[in-house]
């Protein structure tokens, strides 16, 4: 391409894998605000370095972001929040054994959000119908 060539098309930055679990320093669980760093086979994990933090009440449906998508019922498997400045992700899971690691802690208007249905269905979600399929959404909040 010359100068006027078009900028190479970038998509939509694709969320990341989630990996959840626990850090010991012998044996003894590490304090909040310890650095993590995953390794395997001896070699260091490139971009896999996380800090240990503490939730103090699960997000299982009694807090606000719970209670935000709660119309959504049974049907939610997964909710991604993208953050432009950051360029970070955030994750909301509704199964209660994974409350402790969903990283979502506010849905505020503008956000933009991916969400992840078992099934389709038309619901009334921050005071707006939206009509919703099963598999991945994209929603402005």
């Amino acid at each position: 391409g010359g100068p006027l060539s078009s900028p190479p098309q970038q998509g939509q930055p694709q969320p990341p894998h989630v990996f959840v679990g626990t850090a010991a320093i012998n044996g003894v669980l590490a304090p909040e605000g310890t650095m993590v760093t995953a390794w395997i086979d001896g070699q260091k994990v490139p971009g896999a370095e996380a800090v240990v933090v503490s939730r103090p009440a699960p997000l299982s449906g009694g807090d606000a972001v719970g209670q935000a998508l709660q119309p959504l019922g049974d049907r939610l498997v997964r909710v991604w929040k993208f953050d432009p400045p950051s360029q970070a992700w955030s994750f909301y899971d509704p199964r209660p054994a994974m409350s402790v690691y969903s990283t979502i802690d506010k849905i505020s208007k503008g956000d933009f959000l991916q969400m992840i249905l078992n099934a389709g269905q038309t619901v009334t979600l921050n005071n707006a119908e939206r009509t919703l399929y099963q598999g991945v959404n994209f929603v402005f909040w």
